[in-house]
């Protein structure tokens, strides 16, 4: 069995359950947005989360980490898009560049209840519903975060959403996961890329061309904050202390966003359904009609390197 504890704090912004079971930690934050803000395997740390407390709060308001997005990933130019005969608008929240970013569930409350508990794994579903009365996006859904963790270093969060309401709506996914790394120059990617969408301004796509990215490359001094198409539905990340190879389901082609802060201690390597501004562009947007429901998983399997000591 893991042990799994509900830690209360004064904030209850920054309530978590922390899992553990001797080989992997895990701290997850219903009241933000059901987000992943721990990943730790054999002692080495893989996900860049937060700490729990305020500091921690601003963190992550300004960086969505590890953020579920949905229902669009990234940006929609200023808030607004047409879909069937109406306009709908969101609220700015990217107030640089006067544009909705990273959806609408990363600050919500998800319930959560233990689907499975034995010794190699646990699996937890999280949930949030929707009542439709958001103005930007009025629509009534169900949305269940499925985290399976395995004490082999295997992880996958599965995304299940539900039309509860009357209207067809649109919608994308993403996952806004950072992972750490203490030499990020030294530290290698690798994907299969397509083309880059290329944001002439205010991070909003207007074009794209062939990528220009080797299959494997070290990042070196590369700085990105780039949307990609890619060949196949996944992605790696070799630092010196862990690889970590992820898969995705690819929607109707799979997309990655690369990100690195300022900071360079971490990278985000960011999955999603869609691309940027896909409310309005439409690439890669999905519809989900009345009582029906749509799929979509993450698998990740953390390996530790032997230079690592562990």
């Amino acid at each position: 069995m893991w042990n799994l504890k509900e830690t209360k704090n004064r904030n209850s912004l920054l309530d978590y359950l922390h899992l553990s079971n001797g080989q992997l930690t895990a701290r997850i934050y219903p009241n933000l947005g059901g987000s992943l803000q721990q990943l730790t395997f054999k002692g080495v740390d893989v996900i860049d989360g937060i700490s729990p407390d305020e500091s921690g709060l601003e963190e992550y308001r300004n960086t969505f980490k590890s953020s579920i997005l949905f229902p669009f990933p990234n940006r929609v130019k200023d808030g607004k898009y047409d879909y069937g005969e109406h306009t709908y608008e969101l609220s700015i929240n990217d107030l640089h560049f006067n544009n909705a970013i990273h959806g609408l569930v990363h600050d919500q409350k998800f319930s959560y209840e233990i689907i499975e508990n034995h010794s190699d794994k646990i699996i937890l579903k999280l949930t949030h519903r929707a009542d439709g009365s958001h103005a930007g996006f009025p629509f009534a859904y169900d949305l269940n975060l499925v985290y399976t963790f395995d004490r082999s270093g295997a992880f996958t969060l599965k995304f299940e959403v539900f039309n509860s309401g009357y209207q067809t709506f649109p919608f994308g996914i993403g996952w806004h996961p950072y992972f750490l790394s203490r030499d990020l120059s030294d530290s290698q990617i690798s994907a299969k890329f397509k083309d880059q969408f290329i944001c002439p301004e205010r991070m909003i796509p207007e074009e794209k061309e062939e990528a220009q990215l080797e299959e494997h490359f070290v990042i070196g001094e590369k700085a990105f904050d780039d949307g990609f198409s890619l060949m196949e539905p996944n992605c790696g990340l070799d630092t010196p202390d862990y690889s970590l190879k992820m898969g995705f389901d690819t929607g109707s082609e799979p997309y990655l966003q690369i990100y690195t802060p300022d900071h360079r201690q971490s990278i985000a390597l960011e999955p999603m359904t869609c691309v940027t501004d896909a409310l309005n562009n439409g690439i890669g947007l999905e519809a989900l009609d009345p009582g029906e429901s749509y799929q979509w998983s993450i698998e990740m399997k953390v390996i530790l390197n032997k230079e690592s000591g562990i």
